[in-house]
């Protein structure tokens, strides 16, 4: 059911409108781009400078592994010492770190001494991105996340592009460059977050002004993150999320060659999803303020619809039905990932949001690693039967997690916009 937005500008021409909310954009995508320069840009250094492919491939396992181990516990430290002050100080460290990096392997320091250095440069960097969606939550008002979530979806496939290219731009240089590049985008991502806007900055606080709302009696009730059935329905929507895009990537290459293409097919493919992803994170944004669902209908109806289509991918006889199945789980992904991060922030307590996302972020990474785990143990057909385990399994859970009575005020389970556009 869908209803008018209320009176003034849309979601969208407000968004575009707020300079905090493009300042915050910016410094998000600098630290994204170099955990997606990482894989290329650790190989290279490897093959190129070191010798070794395999070192660079140990290089990219500890830089992603370590930071979703630490992310949940750093989370809680950071609420407790301040986001704005320590997360653009940690992310500074962070830059020098990988400057550090990048010279130890241009100095030919031992493989033991660069892997036990990037395993504790990634290690210190848990829990910023958690950090980074909290400070979102301080830049713009709450009738805005949905949108500013929608678009910040899309602006993330232009920074999957664009990495890939900007490591081969910068190698043209030499092999190490490209990691000496991620310490530099790291390095504008905190000197931004730091400036202007960011510094102290908060939102109004709850319960005043027009873009906010009371606390809701399932927020402040005391209750730890993992004593909330709520947030564990999150927690397993956001690892069936990472499960789903896993194992679309993952068997991209199979499935191409069951169909009789090779990497060029499996490289449409996986754009074709990255391009749907887009384009629904602009979709969303646009006609998200229209939307009466309760967020919990909204995930469920979404996790369905990927968990069906992906079962089908398996069956899929020709690339045609292969691609149109590609497409339309990518135009669930956005909406998805929209639709747990404002309903994660609704029903934990403000003092542990940046540990619920930095949970989130670590769940979704699980949930991404499982396919490669599935493919190394039963195969790609065992990989794509089993790749809806963890949708399916919230679609059935979810009434026993989310279908309690709502207490008297507590509005957790609507839709945000609901809320926001009554």
């Amino acid at each position: 059911m869908t209803s008018e937005p209320a009176g003034g500008p849309s979601p969208v021409r407000r968004l575009l409108r707020n300079g905090g909310y493009w300042q915050w954009s910016v410094a998000t995508q600098a630290y994204r781009l170099p955990g997606m320069m990482a894989p290329l840009a650790f190989v290279l250094a490897a093959k190129e400078g070191l010798g070794s492919v395999a070192v660079g491939g140990v290089l990219v396992t500890v830089y992603t592994i370590a930071p979703a181990v630490t992310g949940p516990f750093a989370g809680r430290l950071y609420d407790r010492a301040g986001v704005a002050t320590w997360a653009p100080r940690v992310i500074a460290a962070f830059a020098a770190g990988l400057v550090v990096l990048a010279a130890a392997m241009a100095l030919g320091a031992p493989n033991a001494v660069l892997i036990g250095l990037a395993t504790l440069v990634a290690a210190a960097t848990g829990g910023l991105g958690g950090c980074l969606r909290t400070l979102l939550s301080e830049r713009v008002p709450e009738r805005l996340l949905p949108a500013a979530l929608s678009v910040d979806s899309s602006a993330i496939e232009l920074t999957i592009v664009g990495a890939p290219l900007i490591v081969a731009a910068v190698a043209v240089l030499g092999p190490f460059h490209p990691v000496f590049a991620m310490g530099l985008f790291m390095l504008l991502s905190g000197l931004l977050l730091r400036a202007g806007r960011f510094r102290g900055a908060a939102r109004a606080p709850e319960g005043t002004g027009d873009d906010a709302e009371p606390p809701p009696a399932e927020a402040v009730d005391g209750r730890g993150l993992w004593q909330r059935p709520r947030f564990l329905f999150w927690l397993l929507a956001a690892a069936a999320f990472g499960q789903s895009l896993g194992t679309l990537e993952i068997g991209a290459l199979p499935l191409a060659e069951r169909l009789g293409g090779g990497n060029g097919t499996a490289a449409l493919l996986v754009a074709v999803l990255g391009v749907a992803s887009g384009l629904s994170g602009l979709g969303f944004a646009v006609v998200e303020s229209r939307l009466r669902a309760r967020a919990v209908t909204r995930a469920v109806t979404l996790l369905a619809v990927m968990a069906a289509a992906g079962l089908a991918v398996g069956f899929a006889g020709t690339l045609g039905v292969a691609v149109a199945l590609y497409v339309l789980i990518g135009l669930c992904t956005a909406p998805l990932n929209a639709t747990v991060s404002v309903a994660v922030e609704k029903d934990v307590p403000p003092g542990r949001r940046t540990e619920a996302f930095s949970t989130i972020v670590t769940t979704n990474a699980i949930g991404f690693a499982i396919p490669g785990v599935l493919l190394a143990t039963v195969g790609m057909p065992g990989m794509v039967r089993l790749g809806a385990v963890l949708a399916t399994t919230a679609v059935l859970i979810a009434p026993v997690l989310y279908g309690r009575r709502r207490a008297a005020g507590d509005e957790t389970d609507e839709a945000p916009a609901r809320v926001a556009g009554a």
